[in-house]
């Protein structure tokens, strides 16, 4: 019998491995040879042991997800317990991820760096100062700006002389 998923019944009432249909209309029927040596040979290895605590495995699934959260709770503190865990590391990816904006990492701000050093025309894009605002054209060294990137960003681009190097520093 071939039957779409959707179209198998089953309740809570039936027995195990019974099986009926919604719509019998949707069924297909054909015939089949049974492979005799083959159904001996699986009625061999059947096991007479089947029966499977289902309450026990699920507590003791329970109980390693939990020693699981602990130990990923104590690699956390404790960076140098030589334990390799994919999901902490998938974690800590996502945090760093997640902080980028404006923090200079980002590939967004790296290229608005190199944006940085490039004059357009009569008008250089630097000022006196290298990218990270460290020190000026004489070597001397400055005060760091403490700034958010976002709020030197945006008084860099209002301190451009033209539209033409506004757009292109936007984009």
């Amino acid at each position: 019998v071939w039957t779409p998923h959707s179209n198998l019944k089953k309740t809570f009432d039936m027995e195990s491995g019974a099986v009926t249909y919604h719509d019998t209309k949707m069924c297909r029927y054909g015939r089949c040879e049974k492979d005799r040596a083959r159904v001996r040979e699986l009625e061999k290895t059947k096991s007479a042991d089947t029966d499977v605590d289902y309450y026990q495995e699920m507590k003791d699934n329970e109980r390693k997800i939990i020693e699981r959260k602990k130990r990923m709770r104590r690699a956390a503190h404790n960076e140098d317990d030589g334990m390799y865990d994919p999901m902490l590391e998938d974690l800590k990816s996502m945090k760093m991820k997640s902080g980028r904006q404006g923090d200079n990492e980002s590939g967004l701000d790296a290229g608005l760096d190199m944006l940085e050093g490039i004059s357009f025309g009569a008008a250089a894009a630097s000022g006196p100062h290298d990218h990270d605002g460290t020190a000026n054209e004489e070597g001397q060294s400055s005060k760091i700006d403490r700034r958010p990137v976002w709020l030197r960003e945006e008084e860099q681009r209002q301190s451009e002389p033209t539209a033409d190097v506004r757009f292109l520093r936007e984009r």
